[in-house]
């Protein structure tokens, strides 16, 4: 593949990167980080991650997005429409996790 300098390329793939832990942290106890949360999600103080907005805008230049969490779907939206991402990233799955169990080395999901 040859790149023109100064040209970012575009590939035609799905990046899917995981919301909590990754693109943000949050906690409900925000005195353990030492300052406010930046953003509040029901209980919880949420706080983007160093650099997270310069690698978003860098990742969304070369692929689609998607997020991945285990939380529920309500929060997932209200943080991913907090990062500015809603309409350039998709929720791209979710379970709920009384409804997983691990069994072995894997995660089983019962609906």
């Amino acid at each position: 593949m040859s790149v023109e300098v100064g040209r970012v390329p575009r590939f035609d793939k799905l990046l899917v990167l995981d919301l909590d832990e990754t693109l943000i942290h949050a906690t409900a106890k925000p005195q353990s980080v030492g300052r406010a949360g930046e953003h509040a999600v029901g209980p919880y103080a949420v706080y983007r991650r160093p650099h997270l907005d310069e690698f978003l805008r860098t990742v969304l230049e070369w692929f689609d997005l998607g997020v991945w969490t285990s939380s529920s779907p309500l929060y997932a939206t209200q943080v991913v429409q907090w990062l500015g991402l809603h309409g350039a990233a998709s929720l791209a799955g979710n379970f709920e996790i009384p409804k997983a169990r691990k069994v072995g080395f894997q995660w089983v999901c019962s609906s």
